[in-house]
């Protein structure tokens, strides 16, 4: 988890991290919130959900920037923690935030509509 205020360096940090780790072998994958949650609910549209997680389940790295910098609707964000579920304990994930982290507070602030 990485947390700080806008413009100082999580983004690149972000990708310098998934850019040293592909060099090694490993898949990654790097993605804004919004982007993940938009491709989500687009697949839930077209019945490729379960494909798209599994997907990103198998993914050694997944990089996931901006998370709680925009308010995400209820329906996009279940897939989106269905995905955390799927990589706890199995894959790495790293999270960028300018929001001060608690649990509460992340999920209030990422399913606000």
């Amino acid at each position: 988890m990485l947390i700080g205020d806008s413009g100082t360096g999580k983004s690149r940090l972000l990708i310098g991290i998934g850019t040293a780790i592909t060099g090694t072998g490993l898949s990654v994958r790097y993605t804004t919130t919004s982007a993940l949650v938009n491709e989500l609910a687009e697949a839930d549209a077209a019945r490729r959900l379960s494909s798209v997680i599994a997907r990103y389940s198998k993914i050694d790295l997944l990089c996931l920037d901006e998370f709680g910098y925009l308010n995400l609707d209820r329906k996009g964000v279940k897939p989106l923690f269905q995905i955390f579920t799927e990589r706890e304990e199995r894959r790495a994930t790293a999270v960028t935030t300018n929001s001060p982290f608690t649990k509460a507070h992340m999920f209030r602030r990422t399913c606000a509509s």
